[in-house]
């Protein structure tokens, strides 16, 4: 497994903060967006540099295996893991109750968790405190037409919790070579059924090319307890505020351990990196419509970075069913699931097709009558 290099330092010992006026420990506050004291309001920046946030090539680590690497005792904490949906989360180790954020399971089984991580290099702290968060949740749970009208009751925030989730970003220079046939839509006059038409034709003309592509910090979510379209609902995350790892701004804080690894994460972004080069290369090719379109990419200078970026996240119940519900802990863009009454659902079609039959059926009694008119022509 990855065996720590010569960056080691703090995360030899486990993480403490102790405040230097009533000796409690200290934690990052989303509100002050310091760390702080809660038992004697006692407030300490932190260091901001962005100096440690560099790129690494991705080849050489995956060849290697070797990185600056920390285990969850490092940071002192400790591991549980759902048994309902396998997410592994770093907690405190004085935390007694555990409800899983991911998906609202009560049942979580402490795990020694030996295997080295690769070291963080960036963080984004919390900025959205958890009143902001669930006061954007009670006005999100509240719009739509088609919501249950006990939803807004029934859905408890019980387990709204801010977590900081792993993430890599990929960057890669490209070079896509491409061909295929372009068609152009024209229009020729023919007679059908006695009458002059006109038909659409399709010239078809090959044309090839290629062209260079550069991508820089394609975002790609280390966990997968949670659903992937709901976490990239809530990008994008400002990544130019990510400012060196610090174990102490993850004190008093949960956080999930990644189960999507290196190698997999890329295979994620490689998969977005050839959907726009295909889009792309579909553009470049250009035409009313297309086909045979062929794409061959070429991928160098692949590199990456491990980022900590903060969310809050909870599960709420609904009529036995549980659903998701996200904020961007940084930005507090939101996103997440909501059930709908599919008896509204049915009401509004019904609604729909008698007002469209009162259409149709007045135009035909308007037709009628027009053709019925003896000064009519």
């Amino acid at each position: 497994m990855c065996a720590k290099t010569s960056h080691e330092n703090e995360q030899d010992q486990p993480v403490q903060k102790t405040c230097p006026q009533c000796h409690s420990q200290m934690k990052y506050s989303a509100e002050h967006q310091l760390l702080y004291c809660n038992q004697c309001a006692y407030k300490e920046d932190f260091e901001r540099g962005q100096d440690k946030i560099v790129e690494q090539d991705l080849n050489a680590i995956l060849q290697s295996a070797q990185s600056n690497t920390f285990k969850p005792s490092d940071l002192d904490k400790k591991v549980i893991e759902c048994q309902a949906c396998h997410s592994q989360i770093m907690i405190s180790p004085d935390t007694v109750y555990v409800r899983c954020s991911f998906c609202g399971s009560e049942k979580i089984n402490a795990t020694a968790y030996n295997q080295n991580l690769i070291q963080p290099q960036g963080i984004i702290p919390f900025k959205i405190t958890q009143q902001y968060a669930r006061d954007s949740f009670n006005k999100w749970i509240r719009e739509g037409w088609f919501r249950p009208n006990a939803l807004k009751s029934a859905a408890m925030l019980d387990s709204l919790k801010g977590i900081y989730l792993p993430f890599w970003t990929f960057d890669a220079k490209t070079y896509t070579r491409w061909s295929g046939e372009a068609g152009h839509y024209y229009y020729v006059t023919v007679e059908r059924n006695g009458q002059q038409v006109q038909e659409r034709r399709i010239e078809w003309r090959p044309r090839s090319g290629d062209f260079n592509y550069s991508f820089d910090d394609v975002l790609i979510s280390g966990v997968d307890g949670i659903d992937r379209h709901i976490v990239e609902a809530i990008y994008p995350y400002n990544l130019k505020e990510t400012i060196n790892y610090l174990p102490s701004l993850m004190i008093g804080w949960d956080a999930q351990i990644y189960n999507v690894d290196l190698e997999n994460g890329y295979g994620i972004a490689k998969n977005k990196m050839d959907s726009t080069l295909e889009m792309e290369a579909s553009r470049r090719l250009g035409g009313d419509t297309q086909r045979g379109l062929r794409v061959s990419n070429q991928f160098g200078n692949q590199t990456f970075k491990h980022l900590i970026l903060p969310i809050w996240i909870c599960t709420y119940m609904y009529n036995g069913k549980v659903f998701q519900f996200a904020v961007n802990g940084q930005t507090g863009k939101i996103e997440g699931e909501k059930p709908i009454s599919w008896v509204k659902v049915f009401f509004f079609v019904l609604f729909l097709v008698i007002v469209i039959g009162t259409i149709i059926m007045l135009t035909n009694e308007a037709g009628s009558t027009s053709n019925s008119n003896p000064y009519y022509y």
